[in-house]
Parts: structure tokens; C-alpha cells; sequence
């Protein structure tokens, strides 16, 4: 073999071609042969580095150094290693010994920069970059450095300009384009930093911090599925990643994919024990899956881990007060705002939690913090607010700012707004547009999305018992305030007459996507107690989700299923509601149902939860809310069989005190009849 030095120009000029294969080969015969010949042992730890394996090329480096200790560029590249393991301050080390070496070192500069910025240490960055730029006046990615200062320091002008500059010398810099995204996210510009992230992602596929950032982007869009995918991209190429884990866990529990999200948060916790914002997430989506009792010990380690932590003393109290502890919530959610007193979520539980416990005079007035939420921006009217003020010869906007429940519950203000003058036009999902048409209290109806008529002031419905100081005694509960189509009751009491028996209609399932919805809404298969009452006969009401586990429970469970006959050609709960009428009872979870029940002033019982909604209130089997509704409510989590058996043995009273036919005719109940359709 060659002497070492001429054998090293033929392993550099491998390298140098692209053949790292014999490059690497050739530098190991030569430290055989020479054990401590610095450039072979250098150049090794280079191609480790490019391979992957930082650590070994970190030792390769330091064995170089030893035989070469005035080499400006093996600290050079040392430090490039140390920065990659994360080792910032052996970085910096490595970097300030090739400036003393070598003080004109423009990417020693530049990257001694990138490490202070690792570290959070802006009041450094900046003179490095500098010192870079002095060297070379043109070097793209120190203005890239640049850029990313000013953005953090707030100058986002300077960092825009910074950028579009390094953009100018370098057009196809995935970092710049990263860069400036970020830019245009801090100055509330989502579509170009939208196209500014993909476009670094088109140059540089693999750049896992150009697939985050482009998901947070879409995330406070409200573009939830899309910004999962970057995230999911994002912790494909980084698994390690805690933050990436964090912000994918988050996305699947804003749609409500809380049980998907737990894992991701248990890694995140066992990657960083020691973060306390993991341990809170991770309760709070165990809340979220039905698991409050597990989310309160992760809660509790959360504050533990950081006693000013005013987020992880907010998800306690909603752990908390999805166990039903509701003294202890509002007690730990008033920690969380004093911690931070301009915490919205804190203030929209507070407000919640003083509702459910009858003070409405606090409780309308903190539920304004609502519009303070991601996503749920007051509509921007020209016109005012409504104030309460007499509204003769002006017209009032109201408009549904919730879901399908919260328009049918509060529609019954509409009847009060009447009173005070005026014409009074109501915006709502499309799919109430006929049952609303219908109330007389309501001059016209507007589909979401339709264009608007003229209109003088306006008030979500929400806030109308705010306007209207409706307190728990002063409550508008005449029923009914909806009133489905004669013709269409009609028609179906011709198909349900010959039906023997007590006819329940029954709905179990709400929005699966909604938070927690797996605590309000109920297994089928816990109607069975109802089935066995002699006379009674259930028909299902169930539409869409929910409605599959009718074919499981056929064999034990006897159900008609109305759902398909239902409201298809009529507009949204027409059928229902006619059918409602017919019925001798609604049993039904928490969901659109119970109030479509209420407002027609049918008989309707609802099943809930411990930690029920704050329109239950406490402790009470009534609703001031609706004079014929009762309440079942859990007295222990998840002990649905409880409330079923009070519901049974409540029907077997009435059932037989009301001379209805029994299930089979001329004798005792043997079994479960068969269900069947209409």
C-alpha cells in the first residue's frame, strides 16, 4: 500500500467522487497501517456522520484531533455532530476553537449561531450571524439565521425581509421557505404560509419540521383531517420527536379520537417524563375516552411535576368534574385562574359549572368567554348586538351558533324576542329550517349559508338569557314550542295504531365526535331491561351513527326500527317529531333527542351520566327546562345497569296501571317478541 498521505488522496478522491463505500475502506487500511493518522481518522468520522452513526463519528473526530489538534476544520465538523446529538454546549466549545484557530470561519460563525439559538440564547445569535455575513456577505443561510431572529424577537418585517433576501440567492433553500412560512403564520397569513411550507416540503420531502409547522398551520384553520396527515408525516420521519407525537395527539383528540390519542401521549410521557404539559394532555384525553379516574392521577403528577402550571390545574378540574366532583372542580379550576386569569377554557367551565349549580346570574355572563375559544369568532355584523331594548318596527337577527340540541333547546327564546316588537328572523342549520318554520313566534327562517335579509340588530341564541336576565326561577319553559306537521302525525298514527302495547321510542347514540361523548351516550344492549317489562314495545329512533347495533342485539333485544322511514323526504325530525307525538314515551341519552322531545311536550325520560351536561343541573330527576322530561343519572361511572333498572321497574308500574295491551296478547310475557320495521 502506499504511504498514508498519498494512500488518503486516493480515499479523498473516492469520496469526493461519491464512492463512500471505498472511501471508508481505504481510510481503514490506512489507520491500520497508521493508527494515527489524522485525516483518514477524520474523514471516517465524516462518512459515520453522513451514515447515521453521530456517536461514532464524534469519536473518530476526537482521535483525529488528538494528531491534529490545530485543524480548525475537524472542530469544525465535531461540532457539526455535537449539534446534531443535541450536545449544544460541547457544540459551542467545538465551534469557538475553529474562530481561534481560523477567526474569518464564515460557517463557523454562522453555526455557532445556530447552536446559541438551539440553547435560547437570542442575545448571542445575532452578532454571530453578523460576523458570518461580514465574511460573506452572500451567504444564504446565515440570512436564513438571520430571518429566524427577528422572527422570534418579534421583527417580523426585518425577518420577512432577511428571508425574501436569502430566498433571492438561494430560490430552492427548503429552511428559507420554512422560514418565512413561519413568518407568515405569526403575521396571520395562513394561505402563504400554507404555500410556503409545501413548498419546502416539495424540495425537501423528508423535512419533518416543514410537515409540523404545515399542520399547525391547518390546525388552527380548523382543518383538522389534513393537518393529521402532516403530523402524521411529521412523526414518520421523526418518531423520536416528542413534540411532533404531542401535536398529532392533539389534532385526533380536537376530532374527537381521544382513544387513538392516548398512546400517542403515553409515549410522549415516557420520552419526557418530566414535561408536565404530557401528563396533563394525557389526562385530559383519558377524560375525554371515559377514563376520568385515570386522567386524575395524571393530572395531579402534571401539577406536582409544575405547581404554576394553570392548564394542568384546568384539566384536573374537568377530570374532576367529569366524576361528579363538581366543588372540587370549581375549587381546583379557580387555581388555574389565578394562575392565568385570562384562561378561556377556565372561565367557559366556570361559567358552566355556575350554571349547573343554578347561579344563572354569574353563570350567562361568564359564558360570553365562549367566543374567546379557538374557532367560535362572533360573527362580524355591521349591525349591534342586541341590548333587550324594545324592538318595535326594527327586525333581529338570531342565529344558531352551536349544536343541533342547543338550536332546539333555545329556540324557545324566540317566543320572548317576539314579545318585545319587531320582526324576528332566525339563521339555523339547514337541516331545521322546516320544523322552525313552523313555530309562530318566528317571522322567517334562513338556512345557514343562504344569503341574509335586511336586519336592524341580532343575538346568538345562546346569549339571549344573558339579555333576557333569564335566572333558574324565571326559566321560559311553556311547552309545547315546536309543532310537528298534523298531516304527518296523522300518517304515522295510522301505521303505529295497530301496534299493540306501550310504545317507547328509544335513541342511544350521539355524536361520536363530540367531547366525551362516549360518557353520554349509551350501549343498546342496556335497553334489553326495558324490552322484558310486560307491554311494552320499543321503536328505535336512532339515525346514522349507532343504529348498527340494532342487527347485533336482534336475537335478545326486539326493536321496530323506524329510523329509515324517517324524516327523508319530510326535512330534519319532521317524521321524528310526528312519530314523538304518537308515542306513549321517548327514552333517549343526552342528545338532540331529549330536547325535540321536550319542545314537543312529550313524555321523555333521559339517561345520563355521571358528570352530566350543565343544563341537567344537580341532583334533580325534573328539568325546569322542560315540564315533562325526568332524569335518570348514574350514581356511580359507567353504572348504566342501575339506571335501567330504576327505568324498568318505573315502567312496570306504569305500564300496568295504564290498561295498555300487553306484549302477547292473552297472556303472560314468556320472552322478547320480535321486532321488525313498519
Amino acid at each position: 500500500m502506499a504511504a498514508p498521505p498519498q494512500a488518503f488522496a486516493t480515499a479523498l478522491q473516492f469520496f469526493q467522487s461519491g464512492n463512500r463505500a471505498d472511501a471508508e475502506a481505504t481510510c481503514r487500511q490506512i489507520v491500520e497501517r497508521a493508527p494515527g493518522y489524522g485525516p483518514a481518522l477524520h474523514l471516517l468520522g465524516v462518512l459515520a456522520h453522513q451514515a447515521g452513526r453521530t456517536d461514532a463519528a464524534i469519536d473518530l473526530i476526537r482521535q483525529a484531533l488528538l494528531a491534529c489538534p490545530d485543524n480548525p476544520e475537524f472542530y469544525f465538523n465535531l461540532g457539526v455532530a455535537q449539534q446534531v446529538l443535541g450536545r449544544c454546549e460541547d457544540a459551542v466549545a467545538s465551534y469557538e476553537h475553529v474562530l481561534r484557530l481560523r477567526p474569518e470561519h464564515a460557517e463557523a460563525h454562522n453555526n455557532l449561531g445556530n447552536a446559541f439559538l438551539l440553547q435560547g440564547r437570542l442575545d448571542r445569535v445575532l452578532d454571530c450571524v453578523d460576523q458570518a455575513l461580514r465574511q460573506r456577505p452572500h451567504y444564504g443561510e446565515a440570512l436564513v439565521n438571520r430571518g429566524e431572529i427577528f422572527r422570534r424577537q418579534g421583527k417580523r418585517a426585518e425577518a420577512e425581509a432577511a428571508l425574501r433576501e436569502a430566498l433571492r440567492l438561494q430560490p430552492d433553500d427548503p429552511e428559507a421557505h420554512n422560514c418565512l412560512a413561519l413568518v407568515f403564520a405569526d403575521l396571520g397569513r395562513p394561505e402563504e404560509a400554507q404555500a410556503s411550507f409545501e413548498k419546502a416540503l416539495r424540495l425537501q420531502p423528508d423535512h419533518a419540521a416543514a410537515a409540523n409547522n404545515l399542520g399547525k398551520v391547518l390546525e388552527t384553520q380548523g382543518r383538522l383531517a389534513e393537518a393529521e396527515v402532516r403530523y402524521r408525516e411529521a412523526v414518520r420521519l421523526r418518531p423520536g420527536q416528542v413534540m411532533y407525537l404531542n401535536n398529532l395527539a392533539n389534532v385526533l383528540t380536537g376530532q374527537g379520537r381521544a382513544e387513538e390519542a392516548v398512546p400517542l401521549y403515553r409515549q410522549a410521557v415516557r420520552l419526557e417524563p418530566g414535561e408536565a404539559a404530557y401528563h396533563s394532555n394525557l389526562g385530559n384525553a383519558l377524560t375525554l375516552a371515559g377514563r376520568p379516574d385515570e386522567a386524575e392521577a395524571c393530572c395531579r403528577h402534571a401539577v406536582r411535576l409544575q405547581p404554576d402550571f394553570a392548564d394542568g390545574y384546568h384539566n384536573l378540574a374537568i377530570t374532576l368534574g367529569a366524576q361528579g366532583k363538581l366543588p372540587q372542580a370549581l375549587a381546583i379550576n379557580e387555581q388555574a385562574l389565578r394562575l392565568r386569569p385570562d384562561h378561556v377554557g377556565a372561565h367557559n367551565c366556570q361559567a358552566m359549572w355556575w350554571l349547573q349549580t343554578g347561579n344563572f346570574e354569574q353563570g350567562w355572563e361568564e359564558y360570553e368567554w365562549r367566543w374567546k375559544k379557538a374557532q367560535a369568532v362572533p360573527r362580524p355584523f355591521p349591525q349591534p348586538l342586541w341590548d333587550g331594548s324594545p324592538l318595535v318596527g326594527r327586525t333581529i337577527l338570531l342565529h344558531a351558533e352551536q349544536g343541533l340540541g342547543d338550536t332546539l333547546q333555545f329556540i324557545r327564546y324566540a317566543a320572548r324576542v317576539k314579545q318585545c316588537g319587531g320582526t324576528v328572523i332566525v339563521e339555523c342549520q339547514t337541516v331545521l329550517v322546516p320544523l322552525l318554520s313552523r313555530c309562530p313566534f318566528i317571522d322567517r327562517v334562513v338556512a345557514q349559508g343562504d344569503r341574509l335579509p335586511d336586519f336592524d340588530v341580532h343575538s346568538p341564541l345562546l346569549g339571549l338569557p344573558r339579555i333576557l336576565g333569564t335566572t333558574l326561577a324565571t326559566i321560559p319553559a311553556e311547552v309545547p314550542y315546536l309543532f310537528p306537521d298534523t298531516a304527518l302525525i296523522e300518517r304515522w298514527d295510522s301505521k303505529l295504531r295497530h301496534i299493540p302495547g306501550f310504545k317507547i321510542g328509544i335513541a342511544w347514540q350521539g355524536n361520536p365526535r363530540f367531547p366525551g361523548d362516549c360518557m353520554r351516550s349509551i350501549p343498546l344492549a342496556q335497553f334489553a331491561a326495558l324490552a322484558r317489562v310486560n307491554g311494552v314495545r320499543l321503536f328505535s329512533l336512532q339515525k346514522g351513527t349507532g343504529s348498527e347495533q340494532l342487527r347485533a342485539a336482534a336475537k335478545y333485544l326486539p326493536v321496530f326500527d323506524l329510523a329509515s322511514l324517517l324524516d327523508e323526504t319530510t326535512g330534519g325530525f319532521m317524521d321524528t317529531a310526528a312519530v314523538m307525538k304518537k308515542l306513549d314515551l321517548v327514552i333517549t341519552s343526552d342528545t338532540a333527542m331529549a330536547h325535540l322531545a321536550g319542545a314537543l311536550a312529550a313524555p321523555v325520560w333521559v339517561a345520563l351520566g355521571v358528570g352530566a351536561d350543565w343544563r341537567y343541573l344537580l341532583d334533580r330527576e325534573d328539568s325546569p327546562w322542560y315540564p315533562t322530561m325526568r332524569v335518570f343519572r348514574q350514581n356511580h361511572l359507567w353504572a348504566w345497569d342501575g339506571v335501567f333498572d330504576r327505568m324498568a321497574a318505573e315502567l312496570g308500574q306504569r305500564v300496568g296501571s295504564s290498561g295498555r295491551s300487553p306484549a302477547v296478547p292473552g297472556g303472560e310475557n314468556k320472552g322478547p317478541a320480535k321486532g321488525g320495521s313498519i
